[in-house]
């Protein structure tokens, strides 16, 4: 049921390419000459080793630099790794040579690429400047013919990529708000591969959503990073959360921009408030890794509740002096579901999610089967407002069957797929679709990572199906 690591990248390669072709033009209309194009080069299935964040942070302020960008076109991460794309005014070949330059100064800067290309989206290489190829990550010799030779083994490698990151290698709280916005990044990206899933974008289809694709979902969750960091900021800096929905509105801006319609628009109200929850509980002095898991989950829901009622508190008072509620008033989710849920500390999540993937989970050891569970959960327990805006009590009522029904076909060890393929034509037609459901599949695959760290990194492989 999951599909090869190689698609995976085939299809991050392809949401790549798009996005720089828009860097190319956003940069192209406000005057830029060029855009450096910042990603990492890591051999093998383990695209994020220990150390990448930090290296890839620390090196983007100084390419940023040194090609005079104040500002990013685009920024995120995906299966192979962060990126981020900087606008320049500067001549394209003498822009390709300052990064070249970067790429042998920097320590591990040979586990960065640093692309450059002019405004009409043409590649600057060291080719076209007369320079020779990049070396060998072990060896002297040019890296593309031991690639091309498999002169070197997985685990040399590996090693030459460790040595590299060593410097970088520190051991950072599993509990932050850095570590929560990676993990829900990543839970916004296994819920999307997940397929098939009824009426909901995937790599089958793009469900009830004519508007969607799986490429501007896999765009809109690249988008993400950019988010949390400026919350992350804002609130260790104290800004109010009236500064921190300003935040919420920008990066729906961002999405509307870089994708023309929404993809995410639940997901970054109930997301942000989880990272303001991460951000105030690290604030007051918690050690968020010290407290066992219960502990730390009653802290979390119990922050949330706080927040999620001056949200409302305020979206209420904004109202009666005939003002605009804010960024998230004309959301689907506000209109009764994700209120009810953010007030109550997001139980569909911890209390029905949460409990129903890890029983499948340990029951059978097969994720796969694990998030067919907890669709079947959250269909039968999240009062989704997008089914009910669409179809009505009805659409509600016929997501609580299918939901029951799926659970019933996981637990006796039953292939979904085929029913949920019949449902997909059925939701189709009907125009049924269940973003809430979505959203909180996601939040489930974040949270049941952040909350257990000592699970590990490569939470897009393991839950990806």
């Amino acid at each position: 049921m999951r599909p090869p690591f190689s698609n995976s990248v085939l299809a991050a390669r392809d949401v790549r390419d798009a996005i720089v072709r828009h860097a190319v033009e956003h940069a192209r209309a406000g005057g830029a000459r060029a855009v450096v194009w910042m990603t990492t080069s890591i051999p093998g299935f383990d695209k994020r080793p220990a150390g990448l964040d930090c290296l890839f942070a620390r090196a983007a302020s100084v390419v940023a630099a040194a090609a005079g960008s104040s500002s990013d076109a685009a920024a995120g991460e995906d299966v192979l790794g962060p990126f981020r794309a900087m606008p320049a005014d500067a001549e394209p070949a003498d822009l390709k040579r300052r990064m070249i330059d970067l790429e042998e100064a920097l320590a591990g800067g040979r586990l960065l690429d640093l692309d450059v290309y002019d405004a009409a989206g043409t590649l600057t290489d060291r080719a076209s400047l007369g320079l020779p190829g990049r070396r060998c990550l072990v060896c002297a010799e040019p890296a593309r013919t031991c690639i091309r030779q498999g002169v070197h083994d997985a685990g040399v490698l590996r090693d030459a990529v460790t040595a590299l990151l060593a410097p970088y290698v520190s051991d950072p709280e599993p509990r932050s708000p850095e570590a929560l916005a990676r993990a829900l990044v990543d839970g916004a990206r296994a819920e999307l591969e997940l397929s098939p899933k009824p009426g909901l974008v995937d790599r089958s289809d793009n469900g009830s959503h004519p508007d969607l694709s799986f490429e501007l979902m896999a765009r809109s969750i690249a988008l993400l990073p950019a988010y949390y960091d400026d919350l992350t900021v804002l609130r260790r800096r104290g800004a109010v959360l009236d500064a921190c929905v300003s935040a919420g509105l920008r990066a729906e801006q961002r999405m509307f921009h870089a994708i023309g319609t929404n993809a995410h628009r639940g997901y970054i109200f109930a997301s942000g408030l989880l990272v303001l929850a991460a951000c105030d509980l690290e604030c007051s002095g918690y050690s968020l890794a010290a407290l066992p898991r219960p502990a730390f989950e009653a802290e979390v829901r119990s922050r949330l509740r706080v927040l999620a009622r001056e949200f409302f508190e305020r979206q209420s008072a904004a109202r009666s002096r005939g003002k605009s509620g804010g960024t998230y008033a004309d959301s689907p989710w506000a209109a009764g579901g994700i209120r009810t849920e953010a007030l109550g500390g997001l139980p569909a999540v911890f209390e029905a999610g949460i409990p129903s993937f890890a029983r499948e989970l340990e029951r059978s050891g097969d994720v796969s089967l694990a998030s067919y569970a907890l669709l079947g959960a959250l269909m039968q327990r999240v009062e989704d407002t997008t089914a009910l805006n669409r179809c009505g009590r009805d659409g509600l009522a016929r997501l609580s069957v299918d939901g029951a029904t799926l659970e019933q076909l996981v637990g006796a060890g039953m292939d979904p797929r085929p029913a949920l393929r019949r449902w997909n034509d059925d939701y189709r037609r009907m125009r049924l679709t269940m973003g809430g459901v979505a959203d909180c599949m996601a939040l489930v695959f974040a949270m049941q990572r952040w909350m257990a760290p000592q699970a590990g990194r490569g939470a897009v492989s393991w839950m990806s199906t």
